[in-house]
């Protein structure tokens, strides 16, 4: 099985989890004198309790094949796992500069202005929207890339 397979099961897995979990909730009580849900609590808990441990093993092997796997990425040679967190971080900086972006708009927003002219921007506008593009053009060269490993990259039992 390869990481792109295993992801796939664990989603599949953790979709599974969920419904049972809202079974074992929705069928927990019942009217006095009604008739008694089919599912019985202790039955969905056990299979519950087993799907979790399921889960957690495919984790496990998923985490460990991140950690095994190289990969030569437009970046330079790095684990699967460093990958991962290297878009994370990618995305996170995004999320920054999107911040500061926003700050261009409440400018022309809110401010009145005789106000507007006490304030300054360390960068021009067009040079951080160069920025963002150039960082989302990279974030998704590199999230494509590591994808494709995905499904490459095997899984070990």
């Amino acid at each position: 099985m390869n990481l792109g397979e295993a992801l796939l099961e664990l989603k599949a897995k953790r979709s599974e989890l969920v419904r049972l979990q809202e079974l074992r909730e929705n069928s927990f009580k019942f009217r006095q004198g009604g008739k008694k849900p089919e599912e019985k609590f202790g039955d969905l808990s056990v299979e519950i309790e087993k799907l979790i441990s399921d889960i957690r093993k495919l984790k496990m092997r998923i985490e460990n094949a991140n950690h095994a796997r190289f990969i030569d990425a437009p970046e330079g040679r790095m684990s699967i796992a460093e990958a991962i967190h290297y878009v994370s971080d990618m995305r996170s900086e995004l999320a920054c500069l999107q911040k500061l972006k926003d700050e261009y708009r409440e400018k022309d927003r809110w401010m009145r202005d005789d106000d507007a002219a006490n304030y300054e921007f360390q960068v021009p506008q067009r040079e951080l929207l160069k920025k963002i593009n150039d960082l989302e053009a990279k974030k998704v060269r590199m999230d494509a890339f590591l994808s494709a490993w995905n499904w490459k990259a095997d899984v070990t039992e």
